[in-house]
């Protein structure tokens, strides 16, 4: 028998709103906080307007704090039907549950649930005719803020290391991006080998080969100069016939031509084909000094250019030559840039290790005393003897004003060529002059006047005074700091200008200028400890 219409259910319209619900996994008291946890209204707007078919909400359980990771939802289509429920408010009396009495005002203090879900259940069923029910309309998406995979994730609480210690957690409780590279790959060249203890070794076939070179300190003892190739250097015999043909051409030139020889010389000598070669002839044949006069220079096995003057000519002088591009020189000049090397193709000849004041090649930036052929220079390394006993910390063999003089003028005449201008001796006149050997006596004549004589030759001036190190001829006090330094030479250049029979406001602007240049606040040396190298930056 058919049912009749009466035991039906009632029909409703359903209004044509759309809604999306939220599953917040907070319990809600404060609906404003609970917004805020969502985000701003303009967050929420953004949302509600998208039409993208994969939008999500961040939730955020700390939203006062910036710096906290939000949790982003989940989007779930579903088809349910929004309903508006209304039950009786709250009057605050109460009566006992399935008595007739009637109502009474109770003292009890009002419950901070009221408005929880399950509350409003419960009077819902305690009044279901007092209550009324309509549908507002549809939701066909739904956003959750967890996974169905957590619920199947469990600890390990068994004791000891268990499989899968270093895997990542699942992406949905990883905080943040996990360092983990997946498509990781063993590089090709490495090979399994056995030592000769029986060991499981691995290797790389496309390693370099290690270079054991010596160097040591500018105040080694003599004692312990090098005196035989290192012992973890491989043995000379397991090399090839192309090595040992350039150690022993290296070995003949140092025995016969040259004692002490810089790499660009000796490039020069075999040729400029074997510049990756000649660095693993270098530990078969000497050693080096890391600072001091023979800086950069390879020195044979027993040999110590400290010990006699006939080495003086050997010395080497260090400058940092930055040659720029005009076409691609970078928008920030103060950027690194790696100085230019010369191409092997490129060589003129093999003379590119002389300085004659003209032209240069930018292929090192050492040169030897004995190299430079430029007359002006000439006669300042070659006008005094050697002195008596040898300066370990810059000077060398030659007197301290002579090597300053010759290192700041060549370093000059190296900085006009790069800028295409042809040096003149004209210009280094005044300089020439300075003593070779600059005391606290003589300091006067070293010291100029931009007025009188030209700022440049003024700046000249000071960094010769500076790179002397003048104080009070005692080789000991270098090791002072410069500050202090600079600050007796003030006061020493300011003693000896007062006791100057000419005064007058051009004499005193000088002063201030010359304690301005002592200090170092013009000009372009690098002056160091154990690397005192010269700053040449030239557009090229």
């Amino acid at each position: 028998m058919a049912p009749l219409l009466t035991d039906l259910a009632p029909y409703h319209d359903v209004p044509d709103h759309s809604y999306v619900t939220i599953e917040h996994p907070g319990i809600i008291q404060n609906i404003n906080n609970g917004l805020a946890s969502l985000g701003s209204d303009k967050r929420l707007g953004n949302f509600f307007n998208s039409q993208a078919p994969a939008r999500s909400l961040n939730l955020s359980l700390r939203p006062e704090e910036a710096f906290r990771k939000p949790i982003e939802s989940r989007a779930v289509s579903i088809e349910s039907v929004v309903l508006q429920v209304t039950v009786p408010k709250r009057t605050g009396r109460k009566r006992k549950r399935g008595s007739d009495e009637p109502f009474a005002w109770s003292e009890e203090q009002p419950r901070d649930d009221i408005q929880l879900a399950d509350y409003q259940l419960r009077c819902l069923k305690d009044n279901p005719q007092n209550s009324t029910m309509k549908p507002v309309g549809m939701t066909e998406e739904t956003h959750r803020f967890r996974d169905e995979s957590l619920r199947k994730f469990k600890f390990d609480e068994g004791r000891g290391i268990h499989a899968f210690n270093d895997m990542m957690p699942p992406p949905t409780m990883a905080q943040n991006s996990m360092p983990f590279n997946y498509v990781y790959r063993q590089n090709a060249m490495v090979r399994t080998t056995v030592d000769a203890a029986g060991r499981q070794i691995t290797y790389n076939r496309q390693a370099p080969s290690r270079i054991f070179t010596l160097t040591v300190p500018y105040d080694c003892p003599p004692s312990e100069i090098p005196k035989e190739t290192p012992a973890a250097a491989p043995p000379e015999e397991s090399l090839d016939e192309s090595l040992k043909s350039l150690i022993k051409q290296t070995r003949e030139f140092l025995q016969s031509t040259r004692p002490i020889a810089t790499r660009r010389v000796l490039l020069n000598h075999v040729g400029q084909h074997y510049a990756n070669e000649l660095k693993h002839v270098f530990q078969y044949c000497g050693y080096y000094f890391r600072s001091g006069p023979w800086r950069d220079a390879l020195i044979p096995f027993g040999v110590d250019p400290r010990t006699g003057p006939k080495f003086r000519g050997y010395q080497t002088m260090t400058f940092k030559i930055i040659v720029r591009n005009k076409e691609n020189e970078p928008e920030d000049r103060s950027k690194w840039n790696r100085s230019v090397r010369l191409n092997p193709t490129e060589a003129p000849d093999n003379m590119t290790h002389f300085f004659d004041g003209t032209k240069i090649t930018h292929d090192a930036k050492v040169w030897q005393a004995c190299d430079i052929t430029d007359p002006l220079l000439r006669s300042i390394l070659d006008g005094d003897p050697p002195r008596d006993t040898c300066e370990i910390l810059q000077d060398g063999w030659y007197l301290n004003g002579a090597w300053a003089k010759a290192r700041v003028i060549m370093r000059d005449k190296i900085g006009l060529i790069m800028s295409g201008v042809t040096p003149t001796d004209a210009l280094y006149e005044k300089l020439v002059a300075i003593p070779n050997l600059l005391t606290v006596e003589n300091l006067q004549v070293a010291t100029f006047f931009a007025k009188k004589d030209g700022f440049r030759v003024m700046e000249m001036a000071g960094d010769i005074r500076h790179m002397a190190r003048v104080v009070g001829g005692d080789p000991t006090e270098r090791g002072k700091s410069k500050r202090n330094q600079a600050a007796e030479n003030r006061g020493k250049t300011a003693l000896l200008q007062s006791e100057s029979t000419t005064v007058g406001d051009e004499e005193t602007v000088a002063d201030e200028e010359t304690i301005a240049d002592d200090e170092g606040l013009g000009g372009t040396v690098v002056a160091e400890e154990e690397d005192d190298d010269e700053l040449l930056e030239m557009d090229g």
